[in-house]
């Protein structure tokens, strides 16, 4: 399916769940339309997974939950780059002076050197072979430094570099982490977590998201992952997208460009263990000229609107409350059937909701995964008075994942509402449908006038 609006074919495979299947070529349409292009899972869309994919999910959900808010995250990098208390000395290169314990002196200041740094600095010497840095640094420090400054000293280049210092990581030392242009335009690990951080919050709808931040002193890594939730998947199965992410990747130190991309994860199996990720890059901002900090931005914006889809919806379903404070389960399961969007030919509203009602009563949470959920759940352990009711009510409750379905319920008013549902129908125990003996035949009954 590429188009939500294409109709859906329902399977008539009986380990196939046809709410999985909707949702996932639901998701899957959005998906591409999003510039994705997911691959195909091993088994028919909407085929259940096996008890070790529904723990695996948990796990996956586990260690997201187990992950910083973005805040938190950003707040954390920052807190690491200000107590490094980082500071740009700009100077000739000839005044950089090699010192025999392996250590530089920059204007009367000796500073220990990263093996980056080593690296660049022999680079901008002229006449150093390619290589020579890496080649160095398995030589005795004496031959290493009697090296460098050979080659510094035949250095003909007039032009300043910027040395970036830091505190070293064993708080005993200075140290040159990086030797650069005066054309690097700096973004620091934690300026690029806040600019994150800002693009997250601007979009409060799609809330839900943590990050995942890794900085070992010149590489940062955060992203923002989203995650469904066990109840939002109502039936797991093979083709469902369950994780969605953006983020960035950067380097303090000149080496490499800043990277936003954007990923899809879907299950391919019946385990959750063959996982498609599907990526997106959407910049690459190299640290020069004006405009940085704008293309950062803008490509941030781009990848979260790449899985605002997933996000929102993983969001809604698992934070936003179905019954109103005051209210109650019945009267949301009452809107639902009021509005033919959960119903069973045949089987009188009244009976209907009672079923809805004991069901959601195992998971009694105030949200609107837990009312699909009770949905799925009288499905499968309610007796009713067809084979196909499990398979249409699983379809019904997958479609109010969405939220725009959410709106409908909200329409209608509470005297409507009970008005509506004192029609029963056939009679209905507990345990199930138990109807009279003279309506055991099986008709098509219109749930209300």
């Amino acid at each position: 399916m590429t188009d939500q609006n294409a109709p859906f074919v329902p399977s008539t495979d009986p380990l196939v769940s046809n709410s999985a299947r909707y949702r996932c070529l639901q998701d899957e349409a959005a998906a591409r339309q999003a510039g994705f292009s997911p691959a195909a899972p091993l088994y028919a869309i909407g085929r259940r997974v096996n008890e070790l994919g529904r723990k695996n999910f948990q796990a996956s959900r586990q260690k997201f939950e187990d992950c910083p808010s973005v805040a938190e995250a950003a707040d954390q990098v920052a807190a690491i780059i200000r107590a490094e208390a980082r500071e740009d000395v700009v100077v000739p290169l000839s005044a950089v002076r090699l010192l025999d314990d392996g250590r530089i002196d920059v204007e009367g200041r000796a500073l220990s050197l990263s093996e980056v740094g080593f690296d660049q600095l022999i680079a901008r010497a002229d006449g150093a072979p390619s290589g020579a840095s890496r080649y160095l640094a398995g030589c005795p420090l004496s031959m290493r430094v009697d090296h460098a400054r050979y080659w510094m000293r035949n250095a003909t280049r007039t032009e300043p570099v910027v040395i970036r210092t830091r505190n070293a990581a064993d708080g005993l030392d200075r140290e040159a982490f990086a030797i650069v242009t005066p054309s690097y335009t700096r973004v620091d690990a934690d300026k690029l977590a806040h600019a994150v951080a800002e693009v997250v919050a601007e979009d409060p709808e799609a809330d839900g998201g943590r990050a995942q931040a890794t900085y070992d002193g010149h590489r940062l890594s955060m992203r923002i992952v989203h995650h469904a939730v066990l109840n939002d998947v109502s039936d797991l199965a093979a083709g469902d997208f369950f994780k969605a992410a953006y983020g960035v990747t950067a380097m303090d130190d000149g080496r490499a460009a800043i990277h936003v991309r954007s990923e899809l994860y879907r299950n391919l199996c019946l385990n959750l263990i063959v996982i498609d990720v599907a990526t997106q890059e959407l910049a690459r901002v190299i640290h020069a000229g004006n405009g940085v900090h704008k293309r950062i931005r803008e490509g941030l914006e781009k990848a979260k609107a790449q899985i605002r889809h997933f996000a929102k919806q993983w969001a809604d379903t698992a934070r936003v409350q179905a019954i109103d404070a005051g209210g109650n389960a019945e009267q949301v399961f009452v809107r639902l059937i009021n509005r033919d969007l959960v119903k069973v030919p045949g089987v009188g509203a009244q009976d209907l909701l009672g079923v809805l009602v004991k069901a959601w009563e195992k998971e009694p949470l105030r949200t609107r995964s837990s009312i699909i959920n009770a949905i799925t759940r009288a499905a499968h352990e309610s007796r009713w008075p067809s084979y196909q009711t499990e398979e249409e009510l699983e379809a019904q409750a997958g479609k109010l994942i969405h939220a725009y379905v959410w709106e409908r319920v909200a329409a209608v008013t509470e005297k409507e509402e009970l008005k509506k549902v004192s029609r029963p129908i056939f009679k209905l125990d507990v345990a199930g449908l138990a109807p009279h003996a003279e309506n055991l035949q099986m008709q098509t009954v219109r749930l209300f006038s």
